[in-house]
């Protein structure tokens, strides 16, 4: 018995083994069939729509000094910068590769490769941003409809 026990012992230890790493060119494909890049590029798209819609026209409100216009406008467009430096695909392409690399072996890869190429996985992939927006806006309304449930009672306990 206990033979057995130490040949399966040494048999789940060699598993890495038999596993082989993940090429980066493996992982560049699926990243490139996922479309992680639109999908990091979106982000960035969405925070300076963020900017522009709401923080910069704050800065132009009628009083707001014209020294302290510009160095608000100058500070936004710093982190703007900040934003494109740190969110940017230039930027995350390397965190996916090591994430990928961490997550998948070489075969998982090429598994997922194959199915990301198929019309359901390009299906999915052309869905993602819609469920995932749609998911968004449901969560986004469950949180107000918490808010306004417990704002009575938080205002209630601090009376």
């Amino acid at each position: 018995m206990k033979r057995w026990i130490a040949i399966l012992f040494a048999a789940m230890m060699t598993v890495p083994a038999w596993a082989s790493p993940p090429q980066d060119a493996t992982i560049e494909k699926l990243l490139e069939l996922t479309q992680a890049q639109k999908s990091a590029d979106s982000a960035v798209a969405d925070a300076d729509a963020f900017l522009k819609s709401t923080v910069i026209p704050m800065t132009e409100r009628e009083g707001v000094p014209a020294e302290k216009r510009e160095a608000a406008k100058k500070c936004l467009e710093d982190y703007r910068k900040m934003i494109h430096d740190t969110l940017g695909w230039e930027s995350l392409k390397p965190e996916y590769v090591r994430i990928y690399r961490e997550s998948f072996t070489e075969e998982e890869l090429k598994d997922l490769t194959a199915f990301y190429q198929t019309p359901t996985g390009r299906m999915l992939i052309e869905k993602t941003p819609v469920l995932e927006s749609k998911l968004g806006a449901a969560l986004d309304q469950r949180m107000k409809s918490m808010m306004e449930r417990m704002h009575p009672t938080c205002v209630g306990a601090m009376q």
